[in-house]
């Protein structure tokens, strides 16, 4: 094989959907995988944003390799119409779940768009996708110049959905990403008495913070296992990110470049306050280990 080389790796994009979760990840080899399927009220102008239409419409993704789906709550799922055009060749989300345990931990305003979750999930079923299932073993798909692991805590009481958010964990060559969902103290209890877990997630370049930062999701431990170079924070203006400041000083610092303070060593950023969050991955060649370039507005 020869040594030639790679211009970018791997694009992760954590998108701006105020109270919400949103990422996308596209690779050298032209993989398209999302996490979670958040949307959110754009100030400018008032409407509501879909990434899954963004991407279809703005950069030609027809069509999704892998979506994962950390849990059923709405600010999760908000974009779930969109998905069943996008035609995922594999879809992981917590299947273990019953009609019951999601309409009882959720808001009865939310009743339709669970329904429509529901829906969806079993056209994807029906219509016979791999990989559809959740399970607290290590499970992953390899792209090569991608792996993507993920775990499903199941021994938390189901009246918190936030309990039961699957765990990704992105490798692109020497870097790792770890998105954790809404997942909190009791969820963590079983993930780091999980040894596969805590041999593989060890050591991560970039967190993004569980629960949209709250304090309830911060666990200490967690932070002692994964070291993160930066911390990621999605949520919106109107929330209490309340514990930014316990992430910043567990962070250990990453070059970030945005277009209002130029380039600096950062600690946290959050999508209230830096909006889309762009983590581009590359190398010079084979043999080369991977770099980050995180990009704000």
């Amino acid at each position: 094989m020869g040594n030639f080389p790679f211009r970018s790796q791997c694009d992760l994009v954590i998108w701006n959907v105020q109270h919400g979760s949103a990422a996308y990840l596209k690779t050298s080899s032209g993989k398209h995988v999302i996490f979670d399927l958040g949307t959110g009220t754009q100030a400018e102008p008032m409407s509501t944003f879909s990434p899954l239409k963004h991407l279809r419409e703005h950069h030609n993704v027809s069509k999704l390799d892998f979506a994962v789906i950390s849990h059923p709550h709405a600010d999760h799922i908000g974009d779930v119409y969109e998905l069943l055009g996008m035609a995922p060749s594999k879809v992981v989300y917590p299947n273990h779940l019953s009609e019951r345990d999601i309409l009882g931990d959720n808001k009865q305003s939310d009743k339709n768009l669970l329904q429509l979750y529901q829906c969806v999930m079993s056209r994807l079923i029906h219509n016979k996708y791999p990989a559809i299932f959740s399970s607290l073993l290590p499970n992953n798909v390899n792209y090569g110049d991608a792996k993507i692991t993920w775990w499903n805590p199941r021994s938390c009481a189901t009246s918190n959905l936030n309990n039961h958010s699957i765990v990704v964990l992105i490798e692109c060559g020497n870097i790792k990403v770890l998105i954790p969902g809404d997942n909190e103290e009791c969820a963590w209890n079983e993930m780091l008495s999980n040894s596969d877990f805590k041999k593989i997630a060890g050591d991560v370049d970039i967190l993004v913070a569980p629960h949209h930062g709250r304090q309830s999701a911060y666990c200490s431990a967690l932070m002692d296992l994964v070291s993160p170079k930066l911390t990621v924070i999605s949520d919106s203006y109107k929330s209490d990110t309340s514990a930014v400041d316990l992430y910043s000083s567990e962070s250990t610092g990453v070059r970030v470049v945005s277009k209002s303070r130029g380039t600096e060593i950062r600690y946290c950023v959050t999508t209230r306050k830096d909006g889309v969050i762009v983590i581009r991955i590359s190398r010079d060649g084979i043999f080369s280990p991977s770099t980050l370039d995180v990009r704000v507005n």
